[in-house]
């Protein structure tokens, strides 16, 4: 029977997130500085490498494989809705506002991939640039960008998790087992 989640895109989520809450806690630990700092630091690094390859894992597989869907769903829903948003003048019905919500969270998505990514890359360029003797200056730049990009994942986390529980209680009820199991298509 042909499953709504593949084994590969279940996986990479539940690690994803392991990864994330994982960068989170030891990203706040060495914000507190000295001596909890030294204690994090390779394990943030390392852990960060992680989603180095997790990140194109997800975006290769969707571009050129399998997931495919990702991308084209949330181009054609975010089309649908624009043009419904122009034809009805703002004037919508709950179906309507169920594909506006349904554009958003795609697109969200996407959103968050591209957040991933830029997360992955600033923490490996300021690994690079250390290794490279670059500036202090021009790496507290790049620090800046990363941990901005953090304020808008933690900002997602509770979105997500609060739209995970609002589908499961209304319209889409085992969203949480069938990322577990695969769920039925």
């Amino acid at each position: 029977m042909a499953k709504k989640w593949s084994p590969s895109h279940r996986v990479w989520h539940w690690c994803n997130a392991l990864v994330v809450f994982t960068l989170i806690l030891t990203g706040l630990f060495i914000k507190i500085g000295n001596p909890v700092e030294d204690y994090f630091k390779k394990p943030h690094i390392l852990v960060g490498l992680t989603l180095c390859v997790l990140v194109p894992f997800r975006m290769i597989r969707a571009r050129f494989f399998g997931d495919r869907h990702t991308l084209d769903d949330a181009q054609k829903l975010r089309t649908q809705a624009i043009s419904l948003f122009k034809q009805k003048k703002g004037s919508l019905t709950r179906a309507d506002f169920k594909l506006f919500h349904k554009a958003s969270v795609k697109n969200g998505y996407l959103g968050l991939y591209a957040l991933l990514a830029g997360i992955a890359l600033t923490g490996l360029a300021m690994i690079i640039m250390h290794q490279m003797g670059i500036s202090k200056e021009i790496r507290h730049n790049v620090k800046e960008v990363h941990e901005a990009l953090f304020v808008l994942i933690a900002v997602f986390i509770p979105l997500h998790l609060g739209g995970v529980v609002y589908a499961e209680i209304t319209d889409e009820p085992n969203i949480t087992s069938d990322m577990i199991h695969g769920g039925k298509k």
